[in-house]
């Protein structure tokens, strides 16, 4: 069974994205719950999720969930962490409620990062220093 917790550190990664970076400064990020997953099986590395009528709105006043699957990024960078958290952030819609569908090749364009940011070792720019 998946275990998850808040991920506080994350969370402020987010508040400097917000600053810096045009693309997720409409993001609030006291509207999303920061979770890492230490379980994680499946293909993605993060996700994000819009609770909407999802039973967890039960449980939280939070609109959104950026779930950093931990297991598969516990090897990453600040940086690395930056563009992930980034790239999850560029999910949530300025307008309406709908999550934004885009793919890493929107990403890529966007920040100007190589397809291969996340692998291990890879070297990339700090997107909060610029």
């Amino acid at each position: 069974m998946p275990t998850f917790e808040e991920a506080p550190d994350l969370q402020e990664i987010a508040r400097q994205l917000v600053d810096k970076v045009d693309n997720v400064a409409h993001v609030d990020v006291d509207e999303v719950l920061f979770l890492r997953e230490h379980e994680a099986t499946g293909k993605f590395l993060a996700k994000c999720y819009k609770f909407g009528d999802h039973p967890i709105g039960f449980f939280t006043d939070k609109h959104y969930a950026i779930v950093v699957y931990w297991a598969k990024c516990d090897y990453m960078t600040r940086e690395q962490l930056t563009l992930l958290l980034c790239h999850e952030m560029m999910h949530i819609p300025q307008y309406g409620d709908k999550l934004v569908d885009h793919d890493v090749k929107d990403f890529r364009a966007i920040l100007g990062v190589s397809l291969d940011w996340h692998e291990p070792g890879a070297e990339i720019p700090d997107i909060l220093a610029v």
